[in-house]
């Protein structure tokens, strides 16, 4: 289901929806998916319970890959109680890039198996050309930015399970001195997994909503999650949930950050994954 707030839609917007095929983000309303006649509980949100971070090292390969992607840190975020391991990634919004991002708690590395630096530009400044893209109009306000990061859930054959999408649109305002969000959206997408024939599963949205947004002189952010469950994987006898968190932090000269965090979950929620996209 989606849910966008009652915003101005821009032309870069409808450009957006186009290049990325998430018509959803266009409607309004906040839902739930259907669900199925099971009645276990979801996990607990990731903020209710001690945590402890440890940011990983890069293993063989992935630091090349990182840097080509403008992945800033790589953290594993635990539950003291050991019952939740969550993936965390930093970014710098650079290129538009989409990347896998494994994980190998013993030992404290991640890897970046899938690596596509896709083509075109951001609508954002590059670094070194801050202030020369930026026309300041009658209304005192600067051209409108926007970003959009995707999180979604791949199992060890990089089928494509759930998926999170966040967008933010934002602005500089001269005669306010503020940063102001002008739009943002998020949308959540479950499917039926049919790489393997002899392993069919179905995915199912459990919710999406915002969980943050802040404005301030120099910037603005967004937040949202979405979490997701799927009966019958692999055992097909326990749950699996899927979370995802998506934050994006624009800047007054148009530049962007981000982080997308990945949890699974349940019943053989180990054996998936967090891909990632930038656009």
């Amino acid at each position: 289901m989606t849910s966008n707030e009652p915003e101005p839609t821009k032309t870069n917007r409808r450009r957006l929806l186009r290049n990325l095929g998430v018509a959803g983000l266009a409607a309004t309303g906040l839902g739930a998916s259907a669900v199925t006649g099971r009645t276990e509980t979801a996990p607990a949100s990731n903020g209710s319970e001690g945590v402890q971070t440890t940011d990983l090292t890069p293993a063989n390969g992935a630091a090349e890959k990182a840097e080509k992607a403008f992945i800033n840190n790589v953290t594993l975020v635990e539950s003291t109680d050991g019952d939740r391991r969550a993936v965390r990634v930093d970014g710098t919004a650079v290129i538009p890039v989409e990347y896998d991002v494994q994980v190998d708690a013993q030992r404290g590395t991640y890897s970046i198996p899938e690596l596509d630096v896709l083509g075109g530009e951001l609508n954002v400044i590059k670094p070194g050309e801050v202030g020369t893209q930026s026309t300041v109009g009658t209304n005192a306000t600067s051209q409108i930015y926007d970003l959009t990061v995707q999180a979604t859930t791949h199992d060890g054959a990089e089928c494509k399970l759930c998926r999170t999408t966040h967008m933010l649109e934002w602005y500089y305002h001269t005669n306010y001195d503020a940063t102001i969000i002008d739009n943002r959206g998020v949308d959540g997408r479950a499917w039926e997994n049919t790489c393997d024939p002899a392993d069919l599963t179905t995915w199912y949205e459990d919710y999406n909503k915002f969980t943050d947004r802040s404005e301030g002189s120099s910037e603005c952010f967004s937040q949202a999650e979405g979490q997701y469950y799927c009966d019958n994987w692999h055992k097909n006898d326990k749950r699996t949930w899927s979370w995802h968190e998506v934050g994006i932090t624009g800047h007054s000269n148009g530049t962007s950050d981000y982080y997308g965090t990945g949890d699974h979950t349940g019943e053989d929620g180990d054996a998936l994954h967090m891909h990632v996209k930038v656009v």
